[in-house]
């Protein structure tokens, strides 16, 4: 089944290479390349991964139709047109508040590195440790059990949407912002909430990705839409290489501390070739999960809410159908064998689409997942200021973890994006963006 899958893709993406000369990568060239890959690595089975089922590889397929029915009708709908660029941002508050929310980041993540280093003295190892940090609401564990009331809602109400913001912001001033201060300022922030926070989550290596992708487009759009000259350009790029030579050595040696020397591949192989089997795996488990009808995949819209009435004694005002759907989100952590070792998480939005309502909302959910990102990013590209290129890494961050789950059921993901609006205020101030 893979290898009719494959075939797919691949005309797919040189359809879509062909057909879109946008002057910025598009969320849908990243869909189709990177779910190429997770197919091909999978079928050509180099490790004792388990074979995934031909069910598995159809609901794949199924996905991936969907999601490029979606784009095309959404690319029906919109009319390509420039709009000019009206949109303004208060710089100094922009930035005042930019600077005390790293702050309280950084302060944070420090706090959590001596949580790190504590149980990794008392013989944790750090793949447990790492667990932890990414245990979702409610869990019960050392890392999250010394945080306060106070504490856990500064974390995921502000702090956690803002530190996936704080990239994208830092790369858009560096490549568009004049006032040399502001861009170093800018830049070491971003630098030092990369390597805190990847240490304070036990390792993290998703992040450095996530860097090396937001500097590089920046990068990208200011020489497609600006266009730089020679000595400036080679700047630049002396910054990119030297940035991703970083982000590359720190995954490196995070991998090796978590799973051992000489691993990096054999892990990069295994992440990527999972989802396929370890939704096979889930397959018979939650075909017998009644549906939640669209609660699981959205339930970073609704859970602080519902949570938020059986906190204060109203239970009996949340559906029971959210229990269910924040069981089963619980349950895509759950480890379990894949043949080569164990895994969890990887199981691909086909889970989350699966257990809300069948084969029909696979269908369902993933078009509407391909028109949404269309037309987000063909917004985007109509005019582009730090709004629009910071929602536009979001919608690339949501399209490069779906081969983990789909995001929006992840409650810090869309505030980020409520983030955005609140810090980019418009106002009567002169803009961030300029010409160089």
């Amino acid at each position: 089944m893979a290898l009719l899958i494959i075939p797919f893709c691949l005309i797919t993406i040189l359809i879509v290479f062909l057909t879109n000369k946008d002057k910025l990568f598009s969320p849908i060239k990243l869909f189709f390349c990177m779910w190429s890959m997770i197919l091909t690595l999978s079928c050509i089975h180099i490790s004792a991964l388990n074979v995934p089922s031909n069910e598995a590889y159809f609901l794949i397929l199924l996905m991936l139709i969907s999601f490029l029915i979606g784009n095309v009708f959404c690319l029906y709908l919109i009319q390509k047109k420039t709009m000019p660029q009206k949109k303004k941002t208060r710089v100094k508050l922009f930035i005042n508040l930019f600077l005390i929310l790293s702050s309280l980041l950084i302060i944070f993540y420090i706090i959590d590195i001596y949580m790190v280093i504590k149980y990794r003295i008392d013989g944790y190892e750090m793949w447990e440790i790492r667990n932890w940090t990414l245990a979702p609401y409610g869990s019960s564990n050392p890392i999250l059990d010394r945080r306060t009331v106070f504490e856990t809602i500064l974390r995921k109400v502000i702090l956690e949407p803002f530190s996936l913001l704080v990239h994208p912001i830092a790369a858009y001033f560096l490549c568009f912002e004049k006032n040399k201060k502001i861009k170093t300022w800018m830049l070491v922030v971003s630098v030092l909430t990369l390597v805190t926070g990847s240490i304070a989550g036990g390792g993290g290596r998703l992040g450095y990705v996530f860097f090396v992708m937001c500097y590089g487009i920046a990068f990208w759009t200011l020489y497609r839409t600006k266009g730089i000259k020679k000595e400036i350009f080679k700047k630049y790029v002396k910054i990119i290489v030297a940035l991703s030579v970083m982000a590359f050595v720190a995954v490196l040696g995070f991998t090796a501390i978590r799973v051992g020397k000489g691993s990096f591949f054999k892990q990069f192989y295994k992440y990527f070739a999972l989802p396929p089997t370890l939704l096979s795996e889930w397959l018979p488990e939650i075909k017998t999960i009644p549906h939640t009808y669209g609660l699981l995949t959205t339930f970073g819209l609704h859970s602080y809410f519902f949570r938020a009435l059986s906190q204060i004694g109203l239970s009996s005002l949340v559906p029971g159908v959210f229990k269910v759907a924040f069981d089963s989100m619980l349950a895509a952590e759950i480890v379990i064998p894949v043949g080569d070792g164990v895994g969890n998480a990887f199981v691909t939005p086909v889970y989350y689409f699966y257990i809300d309502g069948g084969y029909p909302f696979v269908i369902i959910a993933s078009a509407l997942f391909g028109f949404l990102v269309t037309y987000i990013y063909n917004r985007i590209i109509r005019r582009m200021n730090v709004r629009n290129y910071v929602l536009y890494m979001i919608v690339l961050y949501g399209v490069l973890v779906s081969f983990m789950r789909i995001q929006t059921v992840i409650p810090s993901y869309l505030i980020s994006i409520l983030l955005v609006f609140v810090l980019t205020y418009s106002g009567k101030k002169r803009r961030i963006h300029k010409k160089k």
